[in-house]
């Protein structure tokens, strides 16, 4: 007859395998889910995961993957909550990438201080790694562009966005009073989540401005499952003749690994043409998407991460010689455009100008907008937009007007309706005055009728004069942004004075005040001593 003891024993280690096996299970599970790139559910499967784990290491090991969950799904507040976690355990002495990321979600979180001291950290142990003192640099720059933001005035687009994301605006007509953008909103096709996001996966919605510059109510482009499908569609563009959609598709079959791809479809007769794919690689995994077309629909931008790009998704182009033909093999932009970090969601203006987000340049945190031209033989050095275009979130997918300081643009900023939102942006014109008032420099009376001229390095002239309180003053109609103006204030009997004042450099709109104190001509001659020279001297 077996002991208590040992029948205890038995029933103990019987019930340790089982929750060994328990536990093992959860990992597993949330691994596999992690593999498919199925984030949200991985995540909530690392959770419990962690409360079940025993050994230190494995524990650590969950939780990097629950910090990966959360910055994959952009995530910042759980990210820095956890990558924090990850550091103070000095797991970052074995992962040194933990800090890299710690510091991006703390400038995401627009904690520029603690992120500069962690991207230090990370040059340290990572000394051959760009983004260690790119970081560094950002934290600096981000705190002085919000103290001196650009003139640009940015709207929330309320009736256009949703609890959910709503992203990348393009316009839909050559009047540019209709969109098309991308949304994961609940008219969606399709009931199925996305595991990646846990969000409806996206379809392309459309809406118009009314003569109230009112807009209406979102609807689906398509509702016959010709561009709008059970997959996620999105980042939409389209041709200059507005007759036909680029845009991006990415199917969804279960136990197959399947990436994203361009796809394009005529509009004609009120119905959209069968979109066809357009290849650009032969890998089918790769996500290729985001595209941007020239004014011929020659060459297409895009961004992919591939082989023989500088790290993470980079801007390619691809050429063709007609409308009819294929386009060839991808271009890679560069590393004036490309870094290690991702290049995403371009937009081509003119042919010659690029817009474009990336969160391996200098920026503000997350994705911020940048833009470039081409110079015929290479591109610029990409410009930061700066705040209020930019944000320490993720700031993209910018289109504008043409010919005006105008458009849309997408952010997951502070303030929105939820996720995604799309916003709308104008730079109110520079407006510069200028008055002041003129005095006698003795007795400090306002002088009535002096004459105040105004000459520009514009060709522009003017004149005032003063009123009964000595005051005078030239409008907005009348100073221009970047010009020097030469004053010259005069009035009988009175010696003229002058005076100088510039706009140039002036970003903001400014009341100039320029006074004048002028001084009597004395009604007795006045007496000059004789100056005697030497013979024969200058």
């Amino acid at each position: 007859m077996r002991s208590p003891c040992f029948l205890l024993c038995i029933f103990i280690t019987f019930g340790i395998c089982l929750n060994l096996h328990a536990q093992s299970q959860v990992t597993q599970d949330a691994d596999n889910a992690y593999a498919n790139l199925q984030y949200t559910i991985a995540a909530a499967k690392y959770k419990k995961a962690y409360s079940k784990a025993r050994v230190q290491a494995e524990k650590e090991r969950i939780l990097y993957r629950l910090a990966e969950c959360y910055r994959l799904t952009n995530d910042t507040k759980n990210a820095e909550i956890t990558y924090g976690t990850l550091v103070r355990s000095g797991y970052d002495r074995r992962n040194p990438m933990v800090l890299l990321y710690y510091a991006d979600a703390q400038r995401a979180n627009e904690l520029y201080d603690e992120a500069k001291d962690n991207y230090e950290l990370f040059s340290k142990a990572e000394p051959k790694d760009q983004r260690g003192p790119n970081g560094v640099i950002s934290c600096e720059q981000a705190k002085k562009w919000m103290q001196a933001p650009s003139r640009y005035e940015v709207t929330n687009e309320k009736s256009l966005n949703s609890s959910e994301d709503d992203f990348a605006p393009a316009f839909a007509d050559a009047n540019y009073r209709s969109i098309i953008f991308t949304s994961s909103r609940r008219a969606a096709t399709g009931k199925a989540l996305d595991d990646w996001t846990g969000q409806n996966f996206s379809d392309l919605f459309t809406a118009s401005l009314d003569q109230k510059e009112m807009w209406s109510e979102p609807v689906l482009l398509d509702v016959t499952g010709v561009i709008n499908t059970k997959a996620n569609e999105g980042t939409a563009t389209m041709n200059s003749a507005y007759n036909r959609i680029y845009f991006t598709r990415c199917e969804t079959e279960k136990n197959h690994e399947s990436g994203c791809q361009i796809w394009v479809s005529g509009r004609g007769e009120g119905r959209w043409t069968k979109p066809e794919s357009i290849i650009l690689s032969k890998d089918t995994t790769l996500a290729i998407g985001h595209p941007t077309i020239s004014k011929d629909e020659l060459t297409l931008i895009f961004s992919c991460e591939k082989v023989g790009g500088f790290g993470g998704k980079d801007l390619w182009m691809s050429t063709r010689r007609s409308i009819n033909e294929t386009f060839g093999p991808a271009i890679n932009l560069g590393p004036e455009i490309n870094t290690p970090g991702d290049e995403v969601f371009p937009t081509l203006i003119g042919d010659s100008v690029l817009y474009f987000s990336s969160n391996g340049h200098i920026g503000m945190g997350g994705l911020d907008i940048f833009r470039s031209g081409h110079n015929g033989s290479r591109w610029t050095k990409p410009q930061n937009m700066m705040p209020p275009i930019n944000s320490s979130s993720d700031d993209f997918a910018i289109i504008f007007t043409p010919g005006e300081d105008h458009g849309y643009f997408s952010s997951n900023r502070k303030g929105g309706r939820g996720g995604d939102d799309i916003y709308s942006f104008s730079r109110p014109p520079l407006v510069f005055t200028l008055k002041g008032v003129v005095k006698d420099d003795r007795s400090l009376q306002f002088l009535e009728g002096a004459k105040v001229k105004l000459v520009g390095t514009n060709g522009a002239s003017y004149e005032a004069r003063t009123d009964t309180k000595g005051a005078y003053g030239f409008k907005n109609n009348q100073l221009e942004p970047n010009t020097t103006y030469d004053l010259e204030a005069s009035r009988e009997n009175y010696f003229s004075k002058k005076a100088r004042e510039t706009t140039i450099g002036v970003e903001r709109s400014k009341d100039f005040v320029i006074n004048f104190n002028l001084e009597p001509i004395p009604d007795k001659p006045i007496m000059l001593p004789d100056i005697l020279y030497d013979l024969d001297k200058w």
